[in-house]
């Protein structure tokens, strides 16, 4: 009797397990939350140019959410659905942070070669002043106008957001500004050996 009182709890208890085991729901609730996280995250244009990596861990903790989900391993489910959205809203913060360090850094390149361009054309107009005659002053007043036309645009380009191409821009019209006061010293050079 005292056998058979056992081993009816022990069929129990493995019923009452099975039946708890089967009624196991997937975390639909954690599911769609990380869905929808890295769905923010894909489509942010910060995340996807500053954050790249971080995009892609999300993506792949939702893989894995999917795959534990199928497998029926809810838990193991539901803690990929965290990993995916702590990844993804991440990925929006690191991209956020990393485009505005990258505004102000394309600003201050776009103040510098402001501050480039006038003194070139500072030292391009005390030259022709002088009467240097080894100089291209019409190739270099071009060289000024095309370095304005790049400051214009990186403004232009970092208003709209897209702090790369003004950095670039900023990057060109500093180039124009540096070939300018190199060609105003090679001429000076070249003149006062002639003297």
């Amino acid at each position: 009797m005292y056998f058979s009182k056992v081993s009816w709890y022990m069929v129990c208890a493995v019923l009452f397990l099975a039946l708890a085991s089967g009624c196991a729901k997937p975390p639909v609730e954690e599911m769609n939350a990380a869905r929808e996280a890295v769905t923010r995250a894909e489509n942010n244009a910060n995340a996807l140019a500053y954050a790249a990596d971080g995009v892609r861990r999300a993506r792949s903790a939702l893989g894995r959410m999917d795959e534990e989900a199928n497998a029926k391993r809810y838990d193991a489910a539901k803690i990929a659905a965290a990993e995916a959205v702590a990844a993804a809203e991440k990925a929006v913060r690191d991209g956020q942070e990393a485009s505005a360090k990258a505004a102000d850094n394309a600003s201050n390149l776009i103040v510098a070669a402001k501050t480039e361009i006038q003194a070139a054309e500072q030292a391009l107009d005390a030259a022709m002043r002088s009467g240097v005659r080894n100089i291209n002053f019409g190739e270099l007043n071009s060289a000024a106008g095309d370095a304005w036309k790049s400051v214009e645009q990186a403004e232009i380009s970092l208003a709209q957001g897209r702090a790369q191409d003004a950095v670039n821009g900023a990057g060109e019209a500093r180039r124009n500004a540096a070939r300018i006061s190199l060609a105003l010293s090679e001429g000076a050079r070249a003149g006062s050996r002639k003297q």
